[in-house]
């Protein structure tokens, strides 16, 4: 059995939580950022619940009614289900991919 590529949140929170405790107390000032994804409406549910994580807000589930409420459909709630596609990412390839981000990191920072 193949193993499964899952988009969650639960991953992206872990990290945020990581960062979160690896920073200085002193200074809480912290940027997070992240890259879109392919399907925006789970890309704004995932960047609303970690904001709201951020700011310390319980959302409610419900997406609330806007311009493009039918693109949160069939459910239209906050919350992200995992797909059941098989993770075909190449291991070596996104070693070359980290180690890139890793190179050009070192310019920036």
């Amino acid at each position: 059995m193949e193993e499964m590529a899952t988009f969650h949140t639960d991953s992206y929170l872990e990290h945020l939580r990581k960062v979160s405790e690896e920073g200085d107390n002193d200074d809480p000032e912290t940027l997070e950022y992240g890259l879109g994804g392919y399907n925006l409406p789970n890309t704004a549910r995932c960047w609303t619940y970690l904001t709201s994580v951020l700011l310390g807000r319980t959302l409610s589930s419900e997406i609330p009614d806007h311009e493009f409420f039918t693109d949160y459909g069939p459910d239209y709630v906050l919350e992200i289900t995992p797909s059941c596609r098989p993770d075909r990412n190449d291991a070596q390839k996104v070693q070359e991919i980290l180690g890139s981000i890793k190179g050009n990191l070192k310019h920036v920072v």
